[in-house]
């Protein structure tokens, strides 16, 4: 049975304090009515690389950072303390309805949480346009930027601003550095970045390396990059750092349509293309490469406790398709379980099987804090019975195309578990 588990919208007022506190504890208030948690024993490696553009849930400081929108096409981050299950808006005004440019977070397409000094901050694209009244009429003026949040205070900087294209990359934090690859081009528009270095707490930025360093991880104050062949490091706080290989190679090591992630002592290494996972000691060891079943469209490693989750399993055939514009006569999901290993790929075994009353829900983004798989999902919906999915069968579980519902998926990787944690229910 699907274990259900109730978030009053209440709740998301108990921030209101905030203003007035220092970084808040785990437990700033009693536990939710049918809550329960078990920390994990090791937590998230904190020198893993965030990707703003990726991330849309993410697990920090034991809160899960997620999007709580209404589903008007911008994002409302929000936290969900995972000790006592009450959930929190990051703007810190409790009577703003996050739906005018008066909100400081208004505007967010992106974000991510990001540890600097003693606190917390939250780092969001914005974009969006506002008009305004002029002697000659209304005119339309458009913000686009990335801003740094304090969810404590309400200090908001701005770090930069766009006017063109821009790409996002996978970036690393250490101190109170952001350490990420450049959106600089030239005169005919051709990319000319670097490896930049960002304070955070001014914008002050510097260029440290020229081309193309795609930032992995920190481990013990220092940097790890690659070029696509080896792998470098240097010290992150350092007035003038020096590249150190690390590991070389002869052919690309980090080629398109590759994923990475990291526990601290190894790198894992995917692609997209592959069932194999190589497996890159960060200590100088032998690398080793591991087989996994991984699903056809989620080819990712998530490192958890001492062990590697992924997600696995042959596409399934829930029933027949007659929504427009669908590929197939039939309504093909992918994958079909969650499975773990350990990094030398012994004690391969299953977590949770998606079947039964669960058949047609699929995961989409997916985090772990140790113990607990996170996800935003969707799922099918056969009224009927008769195994016909028509159009407008598929729901969300995050506010978008309209829905304004939000709900997660917590599985317990110990005891296999699953619940929904409804944030809201939704009305359309």
């Amino acid at each position: 049975m699907k274990k259900l588990v109730l978030i009053s919208v209440a709740a998301l007022l108990l921030f209101s304090c905030a203003k007035t506190q220092t970084e808040p504890s785990l437990s700033p208030d009693p536990v939710r009515e049918g809550w329960t948690y078990a920390p994990p024993e090791t937590g998230m490696y904190e020198g893993r690389a965030r990707h703003i553009g990726g991330d849309q849930l993410t697990v920090e400081d034991g809160y899960l950072y997620f999007d709580g929108g209404e589903g008007d096409g911008y994002v409302v981050p929000m936290r969900l303390n995972l000790e006592t299950g009450n959930v929190t808006a990051l703007c810190t005004d409790p009577v703003c309805a996050h739906n005018s440019v008066e909100c400081p977070l208004y505007g967010t397409r992106h974000f991510i949480p990001v540890r600097i000094g003693e606190t917390t901050q939250v780092l969001a694209l914005r974009l969006y346009s506002y008009p305004e009244q002029t002697l000659s009429g209304e005119e339309w003026t458009t913000v686009w930027d990335l801003v740094c949040y304090d969810p404590v205070s309400g200090k908001r900087t701005v770090l930069e601003t766009f006017e063109g294209n821009m790409g996002l990359f996978p970036e690393v934090y250490f101190g109170p550095y952001r350490f990420y690859i450049s959106q600089i081009t030239d005169e005919e528009g051709n990319w000319v970045g670097g490896l930049t270095r960002m304070d955070v707490t001014t914008g002050k930025t510097e260029l440290l390396f020229e081309g193309f360093y795609m930032p992995l991880l920190e481990k013990d104050g220092r940097v790890w990059v690659s070029d696509g062949v080896g792998f470098f490091s240097f010290e992150a706080l350092s007035a003038s750092p020096v590249l150190r290989e690390e590991f070389g190679g002869t052919s690309d090591m980090l080629p398109d349509q590759t994923l990475c992630s990291t526990d601290g002592a190894n790198l894992y290494v995917t692609q997209n293309q592959s069932d194999t996972v190589r497996v890159i000691p960060l200590d100088g060891g032998e690398e080793r490469v591991i087989s996994v079943s991984f699903a056809e469209s989620y080819k990712r490693i998530i490192p958890a406790d001492g062990w590697l989750c992924y997600f696995s399993g042959e596409n399934t055939v829930l029933g027949e398709a007659r929504i427009r514009g669908y590929a197939s006569d039939k309504l093909e999901l992918y994958g079909e379980e969650f499975r773990r290993c350990r990094p030398d790929g012994t004690e391969d075994q299953c977590i949770f099987r998606f079947e039964g009353e669960w058949a047609s829900f699929r995961p989409h983004n997916i985090v772990t804090d140790g113990r607990y798989l996170y996800c935003t999902y969707s799922w099918w919906e056969d009224p009927d019975g008769d195994c016909i999915y028509r159009d407008d069968a598929q729901r969300s579980s995050l506010p978008v195309n309209g829905h304004d519902n939000c709900s997660l998926l917590r599985i317990d990787c110990e005891t296999g578990e699953a619940e929904i944690i409804t944030i809201r229910e939704g009305t359309k």
